[in-house]
């Protein structure tokens, strides 16, 4: 995801996969039924394993073999569901970012750093943003230094927060800091974010599981969402 400096989106592309692991052959005959979508998701393409029945047209969204004699392989991870999203739908972005930065007149520049969780089903674990520090410049102050490090080796200040969420309260954060020798505020782009979240952005999850002509199946889940690209520039 690339967003502009005022919040806008340059690009927007999501890819998503769902794999199967059947750990027994008494349900490796099974049916999986998908969520609702969450808002905003009417962009989504899917595609299926080449022996997975497609979706019919405005019903479920059902994962199962097209031949229901086959079973699914046992105890090994099959790629049933691939899925993308691409537009700049400025509802779906999950995480805002503003920076400001000023230029004094002394040669030191002010800069403001803002997130904000817009997906509120989202809590995002190991957050952290990395911002450039103009070359030949130095860190004067920074208003939280136990979150917010200098990273001699990049050049950049890398702003860390163990946990974005509104359950614990941390869904919007602030940051301040002091460079001097920094005369271009343009230098202190691109921002870079980086990530970790157990949930889907558009509720890809499965909701219930069973075998083609039997009753229901135990099963788990676990989901991943980690940006390739989380860009302001």
């Amino acid at each position: 995801m690339s967003l502009t400096r005022e919040g806008g989106i340059k690009a927007l592309e999501l890819k998503g996969d769902l794999n199967l692991t059947v750990g027994s052959a008494e349900v490796a005959k099974a049916r999986l039924q998908l969520k609702p979508l969450a808002s905003g998701a009417t962009a989504l393409s899917f595609k299926q394993h080449p022996n997975v029945a497609k979706f019919a047209p405005g019903g479920d969204r059902t994962i199962a073999l097209k031949d229901k004699n086959r079973a699914f392989p046992v105890g090994q991870p099959l790629g049933v569901l691939k899925w993308r999203f691409a537009d700049k739908d400025e509802s779906v972005v999950p995480l805002s970012i503003n920076v400001w930065p000023t230029a004094n007149a002394d040669g030191t520049a002010d800069v403001s750093v803002e997130y904000e969780l817009e997906a509120a089903h989202l809590s995002l674990s190991d957050f952290v943003l990395s911002i450039p520090l103009p070359a030949g410049s130095s860190l004067t102050s920074v208003s939280d230094s136990d979150a917010a490090t200098e990273n001699e080796e990049n050049g950049t200040l890398e702003w860390r927060v163990p946990s974005v969420s509104n359950e614990d309260g941390t869904a919007t954060g602030s940051l301040e800091f002091n460079v001097s020798g920094a005369t271009d505020v343009n230098a202190f782009f691109p921002v870079h974010a980086g990530f970790v979240a157990a949930q889907s952005l558009f509720g890809i999850e499965v909701a219930t599981a069973q075998v083609v002509d039997g009753g229901a199946a135990e099963f788990s889940q676990d989901t991943v969402l980690v940006p390739e690209l989380y860009v302001v520039s």
